[in-house]
């Protein structure tokens, strides 16, 4: 309570007391008139300076509102040095290393089958054994046969140089020497079945088929100048790390209809984790930057002067910053220059903020004061 509060209420219970005193009516009404009067001021300047105060508060609280309003808040974050690629992910395909099909070389009848369908086999591997019998017999008659056939040719070789002295001597004709002379030589036969025994893959190592869009083409054939480019495939829904193989082939033409260029890539498969005609997910990794500087795509805009970012400092005021995008990929973007990794920028809350406002950052308690 003020001075003056006090002081009034002072007064009037001042009048209240001599109000008691008997001897004069009308000094004792005056006197509680003048009490009366002097509460009833006490009271209205109590409600005056007690309004006054709560106006004063609340000019205060909406004062201090109307400043925390105007200082936007934004969502920030720091930019990350990241060993950052730049990767095409496209579907593929895996085809054998080799595809070999087994005929037969001679007719005969199987006598046994060591190799099923799905078995590993190594080079030198009997996979098929035929009937011996009626090959020995007709390996007996070729020999037979062979045997008759060098017996005639040596009679006929003497029989030739018999007419060669008599054609020398003029007994014998010139026709008859050409005849004895004519000596017919045997044929090899094959068995002429179309359908193979059977089809040898070698899964290890193993191809991965695959296209690229011809727009990306001139970066492959870049980075292949400088060097082999790893290529990553992985069947899907499995959670295993990727397989590693490397571009073995580019195809000599780009297809019309597709407006893509087929690519070969070759793994070691050694774990048989690929098989022929499985499909998979392949990534080319075209180069890898250890370096990099990656932000989020929405902390980049574009302006009159390119892209740019605001960069927030350590008074919460705000940078306009210009900037290089070396690259953007989905919600990545890699900056070539114009921001560090020890650097805050802004990702949402733009159409606030000019270059050095004040800003809160979302999530914080504290905020900034104007």
């Amino acid at each position: 309570m003020t001075p003056i509060e006090t002081k009034n209420l002072e007064v009037a219970t001042e009048a209240v007391q001599n109000d008691s005193v008997p001897n004069n009516p009308r000094r004792a009404f005056s006197k509680r008139a003048i009490a009366i009067t002097a509460v009833l001021t006490a009271c209205a300047a109590l409600a005056i300076v007690t309004g006054l105060r709560s106006r004063l508060t609340a000019e205060t609280r909406l004062r201090e509102s109307a400043q925390a309003s105007a200082i936007p808040y934004v969502d920030v974050v720091s930019p990350k040095a990241s060993a950052d690629a730049d990767e095409i992910a496209l579907p593929g395909s895996t085809s054998a290393f080799n595809d070999t099909p087994i005929y037969a070389r001679t007719s005969g009848y199987l006598k046994s089958v060591s190799v099923d369908i799905g078995d590993r086999v190594k080079s030198g591997q009997v996979l098929f054994t035929l009937d011996r019998r009626p090959l020995e017999a007709t390996m007996m008659q070729a020999q037979a046969n062979l045997q008759r056939d060098i017996a005639q040719a040596a009679n006929a070789k003497v029989v030739a140089q018999r007419y060669a002295d008599l054609a020398k001597n003029g007994i014998a004709t010139t026709e008859q020497l050409e005849t004895s002379r004519m000596v017919h030589e045997g044929n090899l036969v094959r068995a002429a079945d179309q359908a193979p025994l059977v089809v040898i893959n070698q899964v290890a190592p193993i191809y991965v088929s695959f296209a690229i869009p011809e727009s990306r083409l001139p970066d492959l054939k870049r980075f292949m100048g400088q060097g082999t480019l790893q290529v990553e495939a992985k069947p899907p829904n499995d959670e295993r790390a990727s397989s590693h193989g490397h571009i073995t082939f580019i195809d000599n033409s780009v297809d019309q209809t597709t407006g893509t260029i087929r690519i070969k890539a070759t793994f070691t498969n050694e774990d048989r984790r690929l098989w022929p005609g499985q499909f998979v997910n392949v990534i080319v990794a075209l180069t890898k930057d250890p370096t990099a500087v990656v932000v989020p795509t929405s902390a980049v805009q574009v302006g009159q002067q390119g892209q740019y970012t605001y960069v927030v400092k350590a008074d919460k005021s705000v940078e306009y910053r210009t900037v290089i995008v070396e690259r953007t990929a989905g919600l990545e973007t890699v900056i070539k220059s114009g921001l560090k990794p020890a650097e805050t920028v802004v990702t949402d809350g733009y159409l606030r903020i000019v270059q050095g406002s004040r800003v809160s950052i979302k999530g914080e308690e504290t905020q900034v004061t104007p």
